[in-house]
């Protein structure tokens, strides 16, 4: 499991707002000693989205909940969101391939590429709006 701390930002009737908290750096870094990954991350940071989660007893706004998922459903998302187009570009490329040269082995590559990419976007958007992550108290 991926735990990951998250505040309620507000509450509805029946569901919660939460924003995950942001990491602490470590203890170097807040020295000014460390490896500069506190700044890098500073840099490429925005700001947290916020989660809509089914409401539970007692949750009020500024409560602060820990946020759990799976770790085998994010290997799945990724593996759907990267392998597929990618399968789709090889497929393409060897159809083509074999059907006429270069040129067909790249134009076929690109159309599976962008095909299996249009796919995985359909299937990853109903994917990740099943995910729900679990919430508990801390």
């Amino acid at each position: 499991m991926i735990y990951e701390p998250a505040k309620i930002v507000s509450v509805t009737a029946t569901h919660a707002w939460l924003e995950t908290v942001g990491r602490q750096d470590c203890r170097r870094c807040a020295q000014g000693n460390g490896c500069g990954g506190a700044i890098m991350s500073r840099l490429v940071s925005r700001k947290s989205p916020r989660l809509r989660v089914a409401l539970q007893p007692g949750m009020t706004p500024g409560d602060t909940v820990r946020l759990s998922l799976d770790e085998s459903l994010i290997v799945r998302a990724a593996a759907l969101v990267y392998l597929l187009p990618l399968l789709g570009l090889l497929t393409g490329a060897i159809l083509g391939h074999s059907a006429g040269g270069e040129k067909m082995a790249l134009a076929f590559g690109v159309s599976a590429f962008a095909a299996a990419w249009l796919v995985a976007r359909v299937i990853a958007g109903r994917f990740i709006a099943g995910l729900q992550p679990g919430v508990t108290r801390l």
